[in-house]
């Protein structure tokens, strides 16, 4: 019975109906890190690249994750997620991945960028799902030592946005 309910869960459509990710990024001076965790829906996120990449099939958390699925995820992000530190722009370290504990249809991508020296301004440009969703919608979280110093909605229109610390 288990099996049937399972089956008929997994042959749904998205349970979703609007396009979102979360971008958190938190710098810790004492450790002169830059970290991301980046959420976003699955299903959405391998759409993306199944048409971007030929037809590439990722099944991201499956016995039958793609062996490009690693590269192809910070391939992406690395186009779509521009980070610039004091006129400076910054390449970011992939560390993970990982499915979203509370919500299984999610995904949490983690970066870093290692040796940043304190800044005085950021400048972020997320288009992440934005050519595949007119209605997508990305969160932008940005704390210092723990303290909130910017949070941002960004769409295809406006994708960009510069925080002065």
């Amino acid at each position: 019975m288990n099996n049937i309910i399972l089956l008929l869960l997994l042959s749904l459509p998205s349970l979703h109906d609007f396009h979102m990710s979360r971008l958190d990024l938190h710098y810790k001076s004492d450790q002169q890190s830059m970290q991301f965790s980046l959420f976003m829906f699955i299903d959405d996120f391998e759409a993306t690249i199944k048409e971007h990449e030929d037809n590439v099939d990722l099944k991201l958390f499956t016995k039958k994750e793609s062996t490009v699925a690693d590269s192809l995820i910070y391939n992406y992000i690395s186009k779509n997620l521009l980070i610039n530190v004091d006129n400076n722009i910054k390449t970011m370290n992939y560390i993970g991945k990982e499915i979203d504990e509370k919500d299984l249809q999610g995904m949490w991508i983690y970066l870093e960028i290692d040796n940043q020296k304190t800044f005085e301004s950021l400048d972020i440009t997320n288009s992440i799902l934005t050519d595949a969703f007119s209605d997508q919608r990305n969160i932008i979280n940005v704390l210092v030592d723990s303290k909130r110093k910017g949070y941002h909605i960004l769409d295809k229109k406006n994708n960009s946005q510069k925080i002065k610390l």
